[in-house]
């Protein structure tokens, strides 16, 4: 009988215990404190910059089979359309890299469908340079950093989301390249005693974010990296 109980008391612990997470990822009350959503200040650049844009995947556009960059991947474009306006009208010598093969298997490369939006928005094609091969983080810094060491650039501003620009940063580093973090927008939690879907997004990307950082600290660790 005693063990019976004490199994009965295990179970309604760990029932507990996964309503309150859920509820706690859905409510976005962890994310109280945070800073507003303000607009960074555009970095300082070099007389030679680079401007490097991680993809972040694409969707299709309807029921066509045309592909469209994702809503993540547009705020990243706009955030690098700014910081390409400010190089020019800063008189510089600027370069768009764009990072972004096809890990979703869509049929095209990530650079490929991003690249007639940049162009739309103003970026020169003479200042437009593709990286159509990198899979993930670590593959855009090691595919992107011989296009910067052989350009031989003054700065590199790396614009990537928010959540992101930690980990994205820290593999740059691991190749040599030093980066100035433009961040694009990123959605941010809503607190809300109703869990959200919004929320559940947000929680999955900081969680996969430091799954990230922890596994590239592993991988350094163990030398993969």
């Amino acid at each position: 009988m005693r063990t019976f109980l004490a199994s009965r008391r295990l179970y309604w612990i760990i029932a507990g215990g996964i309503v309150i997470g859920v509820w706690l990822a859905g409510s976005g009350v962890w994310n109280i404190g945070q800073r507003a959503g303000q607009p960074d200040p555009l970095p300082a650049m070099g007389a030679r910059t680079a401007i490097v844009l991680l993809s972040a995947g694409t969707d299709p556009a309807g029921s066509g089979s045309a592909l469209v960059p994702t809503s993540s991947a547009m705020y990243r474009i706009e955030k690098t359309v700014d910081v390409y306006d400010a190089c020019k009208h800063g008189q510089h010598s600027c370069t768009v890299i764009v990072s972004g093969g096809d890990p979703d298997r869509q049929g095209a490369a990530d650079a490929e469908i991003y690249r007639p939006v940049l162009l739309s928005r103003g970026v020169a094609p003479r200042d437009l340079v593709l990286e159509s091969y990198s899979r993930n983080t670590y593959e855009n810094a090691k595919f992107t950093s011989p296009l910067l060491k052989e350009g031989q650039f003054d700065s590199v501003v790396l614009v990537t989301s928010a959540y992101h620009m930690r980990r994205a940063q820290l593999n740059f580093d691991r190749f040599g390249i030093h980066t100035i973090a433009a961040p694009a927008h990123a959605d941010s939690a809503r607190p809300s005693l109703v869990p959200l879907r919004r929320n559940f997004a947000v929680a999955f990307h900081a969680l996969h974010e430091l799954a990230g950082i922890a596994q590239f600290w592993v991988y350094r660790w163990i030398g993969i990296f």
